[in-house]
């Protein structure tokens, strides 16, 4: 094998990380032992494809929270459009707000947790009831 050629295990191993994984859960997941990955880490290439597929992991991210933002917005301005209907109004904007609240939390979650890097949250248009 070329020393720059990854295998499809290595590259499972790195798309693991760079999803979010620790080392040891990306390890398991891909049959390498802890101490194994750790020494695949240390090569370059390797590090460079890690630090490749976490930028593209990024861009996608930010991608998606663009479009959701966007659209978010969208439905907040059609909520608020509704003069006469003050109850439909909050519960849009309530439900953005949460929405913004859950993914600010798990984007600025540290890469290495067990959360996926690339966070796929729907949008709710219908907020949930609290007793």
């Amino acid at each position: 094998m070329k020393p720059n050629v990854l295998s499809p295990r290595q590259r499972k191993f790195l798309f693991r990380l760079a999803e979010g994984l620790s080392q040891a859960q990306a390890a398991r997941e891909t049959g390498y032992h802890v101490v194994s990955a750790c020494h695949l880490l240390k090569r370059p290439e390797v590090r460079a494809e890690l630090e490749h597929l976490r930028s593209e992991a990024e861009q996608e991210l930010l991608t998606r929270l663009s479009k959701l933002v966007r659209e978010s917005l969208d439905v907040l301005q059609r909520a608020l459009s509704y003069k006469n209907r003050p109850a439909e109004q909050i519960m849009a904007a309530r439900t953005i707000v949460l929405l913004v609240e859950r993914l600010s939390a798990r984007s600025v979650e540290k890469p290495n947790s067990a959360a996926p890097a690339v966070v796929d949250v729907p949008v709710e248009l219908e907020p949930t009831t609290t007793n």
